[in-house]
């Protein structure tokens, strides 16, 4: 039996918002502190439809990777809290 503990919406919100602010700053730090390329890449999805970017192809498979994967999460979710 899976146990999903319950959060509030808005904690949800208030820790994508944090996390979206951290990434940006982590980029930014890198960009700054590296020696080499700063690679960056993702996945925005609209609807059904991804748009994937990134600046080589390493980057674009890791962030659809990733997107697969939080997808399945999300499905997941979806079909055990409603």
């Amino acid at each position: 039996m899976l146990v999903f503990i319950y959060v509030h919406m808005n904690t949800l919100l208030m820790l994508g918002i944090i996390l979206f602010f951290a990434g940006i700053l982590l980029i930014f730090l890198s960009s700054l502190t590296a020696l080499k390329e700063a690679k960056t890449g993702g996945v925005v999805l609209i609807g059904p439809l991804p748009i994937v970017f990134g600046s080589d192809k390493e980057t674009v498979l890791i962030a659809i990777i990733g997107a697969i994967i939080l997808m399945i999460i999300a499905f997941i979710f979806f079909l055990y809290l409603h």
